[in-house]
């Protein structure tokens, strides 16, 4: 009988389950500005627990162990993730823009230009520093909401310095 195990890959922030190097199991731990960060490679049926418990794709689970973070050199398995990510922030500003008159629409374009430049190329953590600069109305609490959602919600599973 043929069994085919999947591994399931986790990120974990301060993690509180007992994860340990086994057979079947691998775990990478790094420390952030004071957190700690598991990486979980597992063909356990139990999710690891702790603070923040997320599922990484392959690609996201390739992109931490080629990060800084890791001790990778932040190469083209991270920046692949972080130019895929920066084309959601670009489609949710279009979509933000999609809405307005077109001089509205311009002036946001101009109020998120900083911020725009730093996505396209791919820079996210630049991005979102730029982001919260901005106190301009345009830029609405629901949409700073919702991008920072976003933003976050990939720091979570790609974890970096923001200080």
């Amino acid at each position: 009988m043929n069994h085919t195990h999947t591994k399931r890959l986790y990120i974990v922030k301060n993690i509180t389950s007992t994860e340990t190097n086994s057979v079947g199991l691998f775990r990478a731990n790094a420390n952030v500005n004071g957190e700690q960060y598991s990486l979980i490679k597992t063909d356990q049926h139990d999710d690891p627990t702790g603070e923040v418990v997320c599922v990484l794709s392959n690609e996201e689970f390739a992109a931490n162990l080629d990060s800084i973070v890791f001790g990778g050199s932040n190469g083209s398995k991270f920046r692949r993730e972080e130019i895929k990510f920066c084309e959601e922030v670009a489609t949710a500003f279009s979509q933000s823009q999609s809405s307005l008159s077109v001089s509205d629409g311009n002036a946001l374009f101009n109020e998120l230009a900083n911020t725009s430049h730093r996505i396209s190329r791919g820079q996210s953590s630049l991005a979102w520093f730029e982001f919260n600069l901005i106190s301009n109305p345009l830029v609405t609490q629901l949409m700073k909401d919702f991008i920072n959602g976003m933003f976050l919600s990939h720091f979570d599973k790609i974890p970096r310095d923001l200080s």
